[in-house]
Order: C-alpha cells, then sequence, then structure tokens
C-alpha cells in the first residue's frame, strides 16, 4: 500500500508539472529498485502515458481513482486522447465503472460519430454499450432509416437487435403487402413467428387484407392456410344444411339451444367470431366433416 501511495505520489508531480516525465521515470525506477522483491505490472517507461491519463481523467471529474484502477484502464485500452475526444463529444463517463463499461465494450468515439451521423442523438452511455453488446451498428440505423424507420430510439434498436429483427425482414414484408408496420408489430413477427411465407399462404386462399393482430392470432392458434383451406372445404358441405345469418346460425333442429362459440371462416374475405346455438356439443356438430385433430385447434368449446 504504501510503495502504491508513493507511485502514484510521483504520477500526481509529473501529471501537475512538478516534475518531468522523464524525473518521474527515474524516481519510479529507483522506487522499483528499492523493493526488489515485490513486483509491479507497472513499468516505469511508461510514466508520461500513465500521468497523461490520469491528468485527462481527472479533467472530466474523474480524480478520485487509484492506482491500480488507472493501470487497469490502460490495459483495457483507454488512452488520454480517447477521454479527450469523449469529453468533446459531450458523452465523457462520470465514474470508474462506465470508464470500465465503454473500454471492455469497444465504445469508442468514432463508433459514437457514425452513430451520430447516421441520425441518433442526445446518447448515453448505458445506451452506448447497450447497442455495442447487442450489435447494433451504424449501417443497420441507416438501413432502418431508408426504410421508413427515421429516429428509431436506442431501446427500439436493441429490442429489434434482440428479436433478430433485421431490414432485410421488413423488405420481405413489405412485398408481402404489409406496409408501414410498427416497431411493435415487427417484434411481434418474430416472437410469434410470422413470416412472409405464412402471410403468402393466407393470401393464397383469398385472405389478402389480414391485419397483424388477425396474423398473430392465427400463429396463436396453430391456424395455419392448410387447415383453412381443409375447413372452407368442409364448410360447403355444411352450408347444405346451415346457413348464416346476421344473428348467429339457422338450420339446427329446433330443439336444440346451447350457446357455442367457434373460431372459424365466415368468408374468404376475413376471420371473424361466430356464434351459433344448438342443443349437441360442438364437438358433436362439427364431428361430421372435422376430423377430431383439427377440433382443438379451431378453438371449438
Amino acid at each position: 500500500m504504501e510503495d502504491e501511495m508513493d507511485v502514484m505520489a510521483i504520477l500526481d508531480m509529473v501529471s501537475s508539472g512538478k516534475i518531468s516525465p522523464d524525473e518521474g521515470v527515474e524516481l519510479l525506477e529507483a522506487l522499483k529498485a528499492s523493493h526488489p522483491q515485490k513486483s509491479t505490472p507497472y513499468e516505469a517507461r511508461d510514466t508520461r502515458r500513465i500521468a497523461d491519463l490520469r491528468a485527462s481523467l481527472e479533467d472530466v471529474g474523474l480524480d478520485d481513482i487509484d492506482f491500480d484502477e488507472l493501470n487497469q484502464l490502460r490495459n483495457f485500452g483507454l488512452t488520454p486522447e480517447e477521454v479527450r475526444e469523449f469529453n468533446e463529444l459531450g458523452v465523457a463517463p462520470t465514474d470508474l465503472e462506465d470508464w470500465e463499461s465503454v473500454t471492455i465494450h469497444k465504445v469508442t468515439p468514432s463508433y459514437i460519430r457514425e452513430m451520430v451521423d447516421a441520425g441518433l442523438k442526445d446518447l448515453n452511455i448505458d445506451e452506448l454499450v447497450n447497442a455495442r453488446i447487442h450489435k447494433v451498428t451504424p449501417a443497420v440505423v441507416r438501413e432502418f432509416t431508408e426504410l421508413g424507420y427515421v429516429d428509431l430510439p436506442m431501446d427500439n434498436l436493441v429490442e429489434f437487435a434482440i428479436h433478430r429483427v433485421r431490414p432485410e425482414m421488413i423488405k420481405e414484408f413489405k412485398e408481402a403487402g404489409l406496409e408501414d408496420l410498427t416497431t411493435d408489430e415487427l417484434v411481434e413477427c418474430r416472437i410469434h413467428k410470422i413470416t412472409p411465407e405464412f402471410i403468402r399462404e393466407f393470401r393464397d386462399l383469398g385472405l389478402t387484407d389480414l391485419r397483424m393482430d388477425q396474423l398473430v392470432e392465427l400463429r396463436i392458434h396453430n391456424i395455419s392456410a392448410k387447415l383453412l383451406k381443409a375447413f372452407v372445404t368442409c364448410w360447403g358441405r355444411m352450408s347444405a344444411w346451415m346457413t348464416w345469418s346476421s344473428s348467429g346460425f339457422t338450420g339446427f333442429p329446433q330443439k336444440s339451444y346451447v350457446n357455442i362459440t367457434i373460431w372459424a371462416l365466415k368468408t374468404l374475405t376475413g376471420i371473424v367470431w361466430l356464434n351459433a346455438q344448438s342443443t349437441g356439443s360442438a364437438r358433436n356438430i362439427f364431428a361430421r366433416c372435422v376430423p377430431p385433430a383439427w377440433i382443438s385447434p379451431l378453438r371449438i368449446w
């Protein structure tokens, strides 16, 4: 501890200009020679750099730092020039932990400038570190901007990175007819595995105007285009004895009056909730044309 205090005292004298770096080297080498049994990771010949680093950190308000912490930042690659650049950019960390984060995660002044040039403003250290951790790059930010997602907050960009919302994915959705999806909707697409191919399969059935919330519902309940296509065929067979009206199904036996609700296809232009009345169980009604394995996905009660 006493040796460390002596080293810091010498560095303080160098950084304050009381002694020259060369004089500091001589003192540090003499100190090291006086305790040959003790080893230190600090090299006396690096005095000028370590002194400059200490001075630059003091200029941005970090003056309560010991020798080990200072040397660790130096080993992480932090330089006096970078500290000054951080300060000029207005994002200089104010504590040791933040300085360690920016050096460990390689948040460099050049990276910050590129992010600002890409359109991001008022960034703080936590946002920049998160961006680095999740590999949010200036190039990706520019691609989102070109696709109409301008001035996205860093929280959205990080969420996109976490859920792997890529510019290529947005382009494919636009080609599939889904324009101007919100950031939440794009994330939902990834969470529920809604792909352009999934949308195209329903469009081939004539469902060309499905909303995102409808697509999510279809995915959640494992309703595929193939299943609905089979249901349409079944629906055609059922229509011979059952018709649709604004109040529900008609054509059931008059003795049947038990409320049931099914998730089904009203027409080939939209998905709706259909209400019907029957004394027989829903399973018995649809057993005539719907295989039992399909009952659960169709949410029949």
